[in-house]
């Protein structure tokens, strides 16, 4: 993908069955920073490719999902469609029999080759989808994210089954460990993340499970805090409750203890009640952090910057408008 002659020398598997491999390991970090000076080219486009898909991909409508799963398997394994050579040209006329047409073929004075398409150093193993796969870092392959659904860390669910039953037991499954990857690697990238699902999905656990269990096993730079807003959360409310977890750095910047990140989990995001002019003010605030780095206090008119925070929020989705309108500013949002 990357350009240049293939390196001939670059020997890697696709996929081992065998392996149990540590994939969320974050301790052997040597290994893993030799193999990403040794194999630049491969992590870049393995890291590429992963985000396409769940960026992309994994957003879309479960009846596209196979079509895109598709394609993507398709351009990357390089069997493209289209006729790119007059060679290859060539050679579909004469596999299928039309020697007629095959000897009297001339190609158009317009006609122009495309170019090559590009080859990948590390395809996706094709008995499995690409929702289905994960690179893993220290060993430079795809594996399945069934194979690593042992090396993560147990979850509160043990402790949840000897206090109050197996009724309130979260089952890990494949699902729960592709989107307890993805919530714990925004973390520790320090990237806020939204979760949007229907009710019962198990969303809010899910989420409670990576701050408040699996991250801190990863990780003693983050600290965590709980919310769940309701119909009479408001600005003032909510400014409050991030406030007191936040110490005074200098003049008009506050933030955690230096080293820190405090990561602020926010339930039911959608439940504050809309004021008078239109607006959830609480759900303002964390928009006015997004988009000017703090917020104004409530009794000096003066702005706070606010550093070293981020959020991991859930909502439940009741239609379209709501996630389109929950962030936008007033004068854009859809009465």
């Amino acid at each position: 993908m990357f350009g240049g002659q293939k390196d001939t020398n670059l020997k890697l598997s696709t996929f081992d069955k065998s392996k149990k491999i540590p994939l969320m390991s974050f301790a052997d970090v040597e290994s893993r920073f030799l193999n990403s000076v040794n194999y630049k080219n491969l992590w870049i486009e393995a890291f590429f490719i992963f985000s396409l898909v769940w960026t992309f991909g994994y957003i879309l409508k479960p009846h596209v999902l196979k079509e895109f799963n598709r394609l993507i398997k398709r351009k990357i394994s390089g069997n493209v469609d289209q006729i790119a050579t007059v060679a290859q040209l060539r050679s579909k006329l004469k596999n299928d029999h039309n020697m007629k047409r095959y000897q009297e073929f001339e190609p158009s004075p317009h006609f122009k080759e495309l170019p090559r398409p590009p080859y990948f150093l590390l395809p996706f193993p094709q008995e499995y989808s690409v929702f289905d796969v994960v690179f893993d870092l220290e060993t430079n392959s795809w594996t399945t994210w069934e194979s690593v659904k042992d090396e993560f860390p147990k979850s509160i669910e043990n402790e949840m089954k000897k206090k109050s039953g197996y009724y309130n037991a979260f089952i890990q499954s494949e699902e729960s460990i592709k989107y307890s990857y993805i919530i714990s690697a925004n973390i520790l990238s320090n990237k806020s993340i939204l979760l949007i699902g229907p009710t019962g999905c198990g969303k809010s656990w899910l989420a409670r499970d990576v701050c408040f269990n699996y991250v801190p096993q990863i990780s003693q730079k983050f600290r965590f805090a709980s919310v769940s807003f309701s119909h009479n959360t408001d600005a003032k409310k909510a400014k409050n409750f991030f406030d007191s977890r936040l110490d005074k750095r200098r003049k008009n910047v506050y933030g955690p203890p230096f080293g820190i990140n405090y990561v602020f989990y926010i339930d039911d995001l959608m439940m504050p009640a809309t004021d008078e002019y239109g607006v959830k003010s609480a759900n303002e605030l964390i928009r006015q952090w997004f988009d000017y780095g703090g917020w104004y206090d409530h009794i000096a008119p003066e702005h706070r910057k606010i550093e070293d925070i981020q959020f991991v929020g859930c909502i439940t989705t009741y239609g379209e408008s709501l996630v389109n309108n929950l962030f936008r500013k007033p004068q854009e949002r859809n009465e």
